[in-house]
């Protein structure tokens, strides 16, 4: 079975132009109810996607058939507000949102620190509004994205986070991205990067997680340790109706081992043990829409 994700977002040129013009002028909450209404029809046509999900709450945190299909059901109207939400941000609405943060003042005194910073990114909650909180000008910010983007939603995308002093970095199939990510660190800026998929050429390691094996890729962790990088990650999750919440973690970077592989994977495992106490507490804004356990 393929535990891998494209890193395509889905939607055609038309529909995601259309959607961000509307996010400039039209009521989101509007858009919340229609969602409520076509959320039932993704999940009978996007059927392979809606087994993961369903998974997930049937087989990893062992709820009822029931449960299992309301909860997914919840999951995915979440997952479309959070994609409203975002879009609704990149379009300029930001007095609409109530963003509130915990833990930055780590992340704050690590910025006059010469040493580069990872970010280690998840796919729960809505992470790309990290660059609205954690707003700062002292060190440049490379966000890795994967996948063939729709032009419109990177342009849009792109000015958005330009405001936040953050660049993208497309990953290459010839991995000439490392590179980048390489200059970065050495000059002490930040590298945001995807920590809980796999994708064509990811290192990987199992970890158990919610209870289950489960594989995660090592490169972020090894770029740490390498680099000796402060690391971080960001937890986005939605409380309410335009309200979101966000917690910072520090993570500490193994460099004990003479084994750089072996470094990484132990650097990964308290990240995999910050994303489980947090999926454990926002049980449905779990949005990785794949057969994501072994």
């Amino acid at each position: 079975m393929d535990r891998t994700w494209s890193g395509k977002t889905e939607g055609g040129t038309f529909g995601q132009r259309f959607l961000l013009w509307y996010f400039r002028h039209g009521s989101i909450r509007f858009l919340y109810i229609v969602l409520a209404l076509v959320v039932p029809f993704y999940m009978l046509f996007a059927h392979k996607r809606y087994l993961a999900i369903y998974h997930y709450f049937r087989k990893i945190l062992h709820r009822s058939a029931l449960s299992s299909f309301v909860s997914t059901y919840r999951n995915h109207f979440l997952f479309g507000q959070a994609m409203f939400d975002k879009m609704a941000l990149f379009a300029g609405r930001t007095d609409k949102y109530r963003l509130e943060l915990v833990g930055n003042e780590v992340f704050d005194n690590q910025l006059d620190n010469p040493k580069g910073i990872v970010m280690a990114s998840s796919h729960c909650g809505n992470f790309e509004l990290a660059g609205h909180i954690l707003r700062q000008n002292k060190k440049n910010i490379n966000a890795l994205a994967f996948g063939d983007e729709n032009p419109d939603y990177q342009k849009a995308r792109q000015k958005s986070l330009d405001k936040h002093n953050i660049t993208l970095i497309p990953a290459k199939e010839d991995m000439s991205h490392i590179l980048v990510v390489n200059n970065a660190l050495q000059n002490g800026e930040i590298v945001i990067s995807p920590s809980d998929r796999a994708y064509k050429g990811s290192r990987m390691a199992k970890f158990n997680f919610l209870g289950k094996e489960a594989d995660f890729p090592t490169g972020p962790f090894y770029f740490a340790s390498r680099f000796n990088a402060n690391l971080f990650t960001v937890f986005v999750m939605k409380e309410g109706p335009f309200h979101y919440k966000g917690y910072v973690y520090q993570l500490q970077v193994i460099t004990d081992s003479k084994n750089a592989n072996q470094n990484a994977i132990d650097t990964a495992k308290g990240y995999v043990e910050v994303y489980e106490k947090i999926m454990k507490k926002y049980p449905l804004q779990w949005y990785n829409f794949f057969e994501f356990w072994s």
